[in-house]
């Protein structure tokens, strides 16, 4: 899921208070982007329309997207291998391009959002469980091994 980066909703007048507009608090608002796939909600006189969705991907954007495929195909794996939450696991990708540089860069916080004992990059082979998909133009192997 590709995110975007701000929902904003119409005010009637940049006078007009965020309570006269809606009563949501910030735990809703939290919901609310988590729902719609946004980073953030603001409230804007300056649109025309009820609400405006800003559907620009940014480069840091479009990391964020990668990011979350990579971790979804991860946890597909562990699904599928049948490992119970929090069973670590040894992983190895084959990923160039954005996904390689994206996986690369966030290594650290990849690891511990999948439960990996690690993460090793090259050829995927010789695992119990692996997984290919097509990100952009790149294609990305993602293998585990118990």
């Amino acid at each position: 899921r590709q995110p975007l980066a701000t929902l904003s909703i119409h005010l009637e007048s940049p006078a007009q208070s965020l309570s006269e507009k809606t009563d949501l608090n910030a735990d809703l608002l939290s919901i609310l982007a988590d729902e719609v796939n946004v980073k953030g909600v603001t409230f804007d006189a300056a649109i025309a329309d009820e609400i405006a969705l800003d559907t620009a991907i940014t480069d840091e954007l479009r990391a964020e997207g990668i990011y979350r495929d990579l971790a979804r195909m991860a946890q597909g794996l562990r699904q599928d291998a049948g490992l119970a939450p929090g069973q670590m696991a040894s992983f190895i990708v084959d990923a160039t391009g954005a996904p390689g540089d994206v996986l690369r860069v966030r290594q650290d916080e990849f690891i511990a959002l999948i439960h990996a004992s690690d993460i090793s990059f090259g050829l995927v082979s010789e695992c119990s469980h692996e997984a290919e998909e097509v990100m952009g133009t790149d294609k990305v192997r993602i293998g585990i091994r118990k």
